[in-house]
C-alpha cells in the first residue's frame, strides 16, 4: 500500500513539474507528446512498484481528459486499491484543477484506472475540474 501511495505522489510531482516548465500546447495530447521523454524518465523506475509485468501509462482521453492507467503485475498485492484511490483523491482533484487552469480549458478531467495483470479493472475514478 505504501508503494502505491509513492507512485501517486511521484506522478503528481512529475506532471506538475513538467507542466510548470511549460507545455506550449492547449490540448492534452500535445502536452503528453511534448513531454513524453520527461514523463517516461520519471515513470520508468516506478514500474517496478507495480510488480512483475506491471505498468504505468498516462494517455490522452476524449474531451480534455488525461487517463492514468496503473496495471499491477501478477505478483503484486492488489488489496486495498479502493482505499488507496480514496486517499489520493485530493491530489488528483488539485492536479486536474491546475492542468485545467494552465491549459486554459473550460473543463478538464483526470481519470485513474487500476487494472490487475489480466486487464480487469479493480478501481476507477474521474476527477473533474
Amino acid at each position: 500500500m505504501l508503494k502505491s501511495k509513492k507512485v501517486f505522489t511521484l506522478i503528481a510531482v512529475l506532471l506538475l513539474t513538467v507542466f510548470l516548465v511549460g507545455c506550449g500546447g492547449n490540448v492534452v495530447q500535445n502536452f503528453l507528446n511534448e513531454n513524453a521523454a520527461e514523463l517516461e524518465e520519471t515513470i520508468a523506475p516506478m514500474r517496478a512498484m507495480m510488480g512483475e509485468g506491471g505498468d504505468i501509462r498516462v494517455e490522452a482521453g476524449r474531451n480534455n481528459e488525461m487517463i492514468y492507467i496503473f496495471t499491477y503485475g501478477s505478483d503484486a498485492d492488489t488489496a486495498g486499491v479502493d482505499d488507496i484511490l480514496a486517499m489520493q483523491s485530493g491530489m488528483f482533484e488539485m492536479l486536474a484543477q491546475g492542468l485545467r487552469e494552465e491549459l486554459e480549458l473550460d473543463s478538464f478531467t483526470i481519470t485513474v484506472r487500476f487494472l490487475d495483470s489480466d486487464g480487469t479493472e479493480l478501481a476507477s475514478q474521474s476527477f473533474e475540474a
